[in-house]
């Protein structure tokens, strides 16, 4: 996964794929990065998840179940986070991502809220969860963890000015794209603790 560095003022809060500003928890692929994990095979083979329900935490009953992660699971936890960080207005706090955010995932979100607030945008919209897969876990580690793979598509989201007006460099340029979350297993739940890009972000 390539992590990502807060940089300069419009890419904190927008991803810009093939030039397109897009949401804010989508920041650039082309962005720099902390360190680089490899992606598994092809979308080909990833579970679609377009008819899942967000959900602010997966906890079954059970200790065993709570650790469990699974493409299902998985889903519910990243389009929470996705529909979530869309949602952030200049008046956010990122506290509110609690139960879904942690770790290096809940700094990008503090820093785009500060970004939103200095330019006095907003984000209108949802995106969508077209495809996911879990790629691995680690459950019998001392903090569970997974990374997932997500083909995210943001065709219907918006980052606007105070006046309304939609802050984009490339209206033709591809709104789909690859990421990587890592999720991390805290306080009886799953949370996004990561977020990145694979080498090839196309899905």
């Amino acid at each position: 996964m390539r992590r990502l560095l807060l940089a300069g003022s419009a890419g904190l809060i927008t991803l810009v794929v093939a030039g397109a500003l897009v949401v804010p928890h989508l920041i650039s692929p082309g962005m720099p990065s902390t360190r680089s994990m490899t992606a598994a095979p092809s979308p080909s083979s990833m579970a679609t998840a377009t008819s899942v329900e967000p959900l602010s935490a997966v906890t079954p009953p059970a200790a065993a179940a709570r650790r469990r992660i699974d493409d299902h699971s998985a889903a519910a936890i990243v389009s929470t986070y996705s529909r979530s960080v869309s949602a952030l207005t200049a008046r956010s706090s990122a506290d509110e991502l609690a139960q879904v955010v942690t770790g290096e995932a809940l700094q990008e979100v503090q820093a785009q809220v500060l970004e939103l607030k200095a330019n006095g945008w907003s984000v209108r919209g949802a995106p969508r969860i077209a495809e996911l897969r879990v790629l691995r876990s680690h459950l019998d580690s001392t903090v569970p963890t997974a990374t997932v793979e997500a083909c995210v598509d943001s065709r219907d989201v918006r980052t606007v000015d105070s006046a309304g007006k939609t802050v984009l460099a490339n209206p033709h340029a591809s709104r789909r794209a690859l990421n990587l979350y890592d999720l991390a297993y805290r306080d009886g739940a799953w949370r996004v603790d990561a977020h990145g890009f694979p080498s090839d972000t196309r899905c």
